[in-house]
């Protein structure tokens, strides 16, 4: 949990207890997994698996996440389970930062930044909740940690940027995992898989890559080489290619 306590989750042993359910498990709708061998047909790290549907309160609650907000409820009424417990990877990643020769930037977001104060933030490490200049800055930044969106990728491919990816497991057929994936092959980021997830992982594949100018020099070459940066461009000579045409 947030601070290191343990909690045993104990479901199925009450009648009352929830139902799990894996929304994905339907290989006779799906053309992709029909194409696999059986053994191969169905991930499960890549499965979907759907733990709530009953919205939190009435229709004169005003919360936007009322089927999230019923779960966290249920969760901390019989644990003592609150949201940011299910972010104490990352929260105890901060303080390792201490002593290392670079400089750290973590990006929260707006309903993550309060879970942040009551931890010791070395020196070297800046958090904030939201950047308005994203782009600007990671131009002056050496390596990023980040999601595996399509977004992330055009950017960071764009600029040049070496990478270490967290592609988010909670997405449509795994797509993040194909991208870092994509980016990996080409030798321009490394991959973190989300389930693997901690300070003793993170910290050494950063390492490895500000530590080593050779791999460092490399990976940005690699990167510079999948980007396209006139992407304008091309768009509008497509779209006068339609224009033209008619």
């Amino acid at each position: 949990m947030q601070y290191g306590e343990k909690t045993t989750i104990s479901i199925g042993e009450s009648e009352s207890d929830p139902i799990f359910t894996i929304t994905d498990l339907l290989p006779h709708l799906a053309q992709e997994q029909m194409t696999k061998k059986l053994n191969n047909a169905i991930e499960g790290e890549a499965l979907n698996l759907l733990i709530g549907s009953i919205p939190y309160g009435d229709e004169e609650t005003k919360v936007a996440e009322k089927v999230k907000l019923n779960i966290l409820n249920l969760l901390n009424m019989k644990y003592g389970i609150t949201e940011v417990d299910f972010m104490s990877s990352e929260i105890e990643i901060v303080p390792a930062f201490k002593d290392k020769k670079y400089e750290v930037l973590l990006v929260t977001g707006e309903r993550y930044f309060a879970d942040y104060k009551n931890i010791d933030v070395p020196s070297n490490v800046k958090v904030v909740p939201f950047l308005k200049n994203f782009i600007n800055v990671l131009k002056k930044t050496d390596l990023i940690v980040s999601r595996a969106g399509a977004s992330t990728i055009a950017e960071v491919t764009a600029i040049g940027l070496p990478s270490i990816l967290v592609p988010s497991p909670y997405v449509t057929n795994n797509h993040q995992l194909k991208n870092a994936q994509e980016l990996e092959q080409a030798g321009a980021s490394l991959i973190l898989e989300e389930k693997d997830f901690s300070k003793e992982k993170l910290i050494p594949l950063i390492d490895e890559v500000l530590n080593d100018d050779e791999k460092y020099k490399k990976m940005v070459q690699c990167t510079k080489k999948l980007g396209v940066c006139d992407s304008a461009t091309r768009v509008y000579n497509e779209i006068k290619k339609v224009v033209e045409g008619r």
